[in-house]
């Protein structure tokens, strides 16, 4: 039977302001173990900070063996990852835009 993953949720503002609660968030996450997944449906504002710490989290993950996914990327979201060049590969799109990035 497959573990129901964490959901760790992020408000409206994902950005320099609220970072560090979407860290400890991430963290607590982390420390806890199992599936984990970023949900990303609410963000309606964010800046790099926000991307660098789910690729960093990503990363973190994967040395670690551990499953973190994130739920696809809304439209305000996507522009930035695209312009910052973050869905340049086929393995980025489909971990940030789900099967909406496998164009």
């Amino acid at each position: 039977m497959r573990s129901k993953p964490t959901n760790v949720g992020v408000t409206n503002i994902a950005d320099i302001q609220t970072i560090g609660q979407i860290h400890n968030d991430l963290k607590q996450a982390f420390e806890r173990g199992g599936n984990i997944r970023l949900k990303l449906d609410a963000v309606t504002d964010a800046d790099l900070t926000f991307v660098q710490l789910v690729e960093s989290a990503r990363r973190s993950a994967a040395s670690e063996g551990k499953s973190f996914a994130v739920t696809p990327a809304p439209d305000s979201l996507r522009e930035l990852l695209e312009r910052g060049g973050f869905v340049s590969s086929p393995e980025d799109r489909s971990f940030w835009l789900g099967n909406a990035g496998g164009k």
